[in-house]
């Protein structure tokens, strides 16, 4: 709006000064075509003027121009950048004569500005290579003191379209002043389209008096949406034309923060309806948005927000926290829909198929700190969150990567490198010190449940989502617990002990069982996990398994069988088949008591092989 507003102004002061001279004449249409030559020439575009008009007088005459037009260059949509029926011009002559030019009034009637800026970044207001214009706009106010002084400023039927084809807005709307409580406020009214979306803006602002007082903070009022995004400011500015010495309260929401990448730039996450407000400013090419809170879904957000746009990619730092996030609300980060349910599994998957978009991911470089104090979980044991995002050019690593997770913590790093056309992702998480019990809180079994959990996950992969990445995905994936205490009546279920189960449920309650070793570990290669270690060893019963887990089809064939410790004559001793989908799974009984083949080593239980697979994750 600077360019904007410097190219006006110099096709009005051109016409300002060069109409002044006239009035030092009588017959002012007869240099009407040496002022249209003198304005094109210092303007680089070809100016044309109906009739010129003096009303005379000798301290302020007022000079009327009818017809006026100044040109678009040829590739312009429309054939002139401006057009007015009629501009009238009051000025003090003497002031002017002193070199300060004063205009008591300025009537711009039915005034149509029209902005245009192509795909190829070109732009109509912009007069470069023309040395009569770039002498023109040296010339011109650098801050708000060396504006013209306009007494009064007359907009009659204004109208202001703007197309940007870079960035597929399109944008028509009204452009008029009105008397209010501040005097003669700006006001701009527009609708159009924002790539593909419904656009509106609603724009209030002081008076041109104002904007020249340096002395007064100039005010702003700005409405705006597109499609389902809001936007509110208001507040001062002590330097309109740098956009500096800002007091604004800024207001964003709307249905999804992703669709504010196209207006702004930023690329963010999918999320559920949002809410954001604080407070806007800028310096140079810095803009910050600071002290912020709202609501993400049913997430609460805080924070601080700034984005270099001068660097080449802008790079944005923040620290944001949540005293209460919602897990649902987390989904958007990994390609998933936030806050979904079971019908988002109605096609049977669970690892999200969303393409990583890549010019997105190397849209802006960005330091960005998160941590969450509590995160509710329903059914899950997650507790807090703390997680460093660093985004340089495609390549975004989050480490340290922490969870809180039922008194314990899953933590390490997360790598997603879009710097090739073929993305591909790594995590490396080590799991230490979760009890088990957290996850049996709402359950019959919660008291007999115990032991704390120590794992590895570590996959990599390439592919355009995170369902391929995992689906070709090499790595490993292993958790032990010793020392914990498992309910038997869970225990009887698995090795079908029918007698003892129904002992145990006619029985007061449950019965502990201690554990001696827990153990899985399956090695991934393409996608498919195969069981290294799957058992279970109590002293009542000997479980043990083997078989795969497809991450690609998303899958799982494991056969478990339960060696029951203690004698019983109903007890079936068969294997126990779980295949199908991992979001369905089907559990069957085979016909023969077949144990997997299983390597111990040395040992004669299961504690052994424990205490070898936690020395491995180390």
């Amino acid at each position: 709006m600077k360019r904007v507003l410097i190219v006006l102004g110099a096709l009005f002061g051109v016409l300002v000064l060069s109409a002044l001279v006239l009035v030092l004449l009588w017959d002012w249409n007869w240099f009407r075509e040496r002022l249209e030559t003198e304005a094109s020439q210092r303007s680089g575009r070809e100016t044309t003027i109906g009739s010129i008009a003096v009303e005379w007088d000798w301290s302020v005459p007022r000079i009327v121009l009818d017809d006026v037009a100044f040109a678009n260059p040829d590739w312009a949509r429309e054939p002139f950048m401006f057009e007015a029926q009629r501009l009238e011009i009051a000025i003090r002559i003497w002031d002017a004569l002193g070199g300060d030019i004063v205009l008591p009034e300025l009537v711009l009637v039915k005034p149509v500005i029209d902005l245009e800026a192509d795909a190829e970044g070109n732009a109509n207001w912009d007069l470069g290579g023309n040395v009569a214009a770039d002498a023109a706009a040296e010339t011109l106010p650098e801050d708000r003191t060396e504006m013209p002084a306009i007494g009064r400023l007359v907009i009659d039927e204004g109208q202001l379209t703007y197309r940007d084809g870079g960035r597929g807005i399109d944008l028509g709307g009204e452009l008029s002043t009105a008397t209010g409580k501040a005097g003669d406020e700006i006001h701009l009214q527009g609708t159009g389209s924002f790539e593909g979306r419904d656009f509106a803006i609603d724009f209030t602002g002081g008076s041109v008096l104002t904007l020249r007082d340096s002395s007064e903070p100039y005010p702003v009022v700005l409405d705006a949406h597109v499609g389902a995004t809001e936007g509110h400011l208001e507040g001062t500015l002590t330097d309109p034309f740098e956009l500096a010495g800002m007091n604004i309260t800024f207001a964003l929401s709307g249905d999804n923060m992703a669709e504010v990448f196209p207006i702004f730039g930023i690329p963010l996450p999918h999320t559920r309806p949002y809410r954001l407000e604080g407070a806007l400013d800028h310096s140079g090419g810095i803009w910050s948005f600071s002290g912020f809170s709202g609501v993400v879904g049913d997430s609460d957000l805080n924070g601080d927000l700034e984005i270099d746009a001068d660097q080449d990619p802008p790079f944005m730092t923040a620290e944001l926290w949540s005293q209460r996030l919602t897990f649902a609300d987390l989904a958007g980060f990994v390609g998933a829909t936030p806050g979904g349910d079971e019908d988002d599994l109605a096609d049977g998957k669970l690892f999200p198929e969303t393409p990583v978009d890549l010019e997105r991911l190397r849209a802006m470089n960005m330091d960005v700190h998160f941590a969450a104090a509590h995160i509710d979980t329903p059914g899950f044991a997650f507790e807090t969150m703390d997680a460093t995002l660093d985004l340089r050019d495609g390549l975004a690593v989050v480490d340290p990567l922490r969870f809180g997770i039922a008194d314990g913590t899953v933590a390490g790093s997360l790598t997603l490198d879009g710097r090739e056309e073929v993305p591909a992702a790594a995590l490396d998480m080590q799991i230490d010190r979760v009890a088990i019990a957290k996850f049996f809180e709402s359950s019959e079994f919660a008291q007999e449940m115990g032991g704390l959990l120590r794992g590895r996950i570590g996959l990599s992969g390439t592919g355009p989502s995170l369902a391929a990445m995992l689906g070709r995905g090499d790595g490993r994936l292993a958790l032990v617990m010793t020392d914990g205490t498992i309910s038997a009546v869970m225990v009887e279920l698995a090795g079908l002990d029918i007698a003892e189960y129904l002992a145990l449920e006619l029985s007061e309650g449950d019965v502990t069982l201690p554990i001696d070793c827990m153990a899985v570990d399956f090695d991934v290669a393409s996608g498919v996990g195969t069981s290294r270690t799957l058992l279970l060893d109590t002293s009542d019963s000997f479980i043990a398994g083997e078989g795969t887990i497809d991450l690609d089809v998303e899958t799982l064939d494991i056969v478990v069988v339960a060696d029951p410790k203690d004698f019983s004559l109903l007890s079936l001793n068969a294997p126990i088949y779980v295949e199908g989908p991992f979001i369905d799974p089907a559990v069957s009984v085979g016909a023969e008591a077949v144990l997997p083949k299983i390597d111990f080593g040395n040992s004669e239980t299961g504690a052994g092989l424990c205490d070898s697979l936690k020395d491995n994750l180390d």
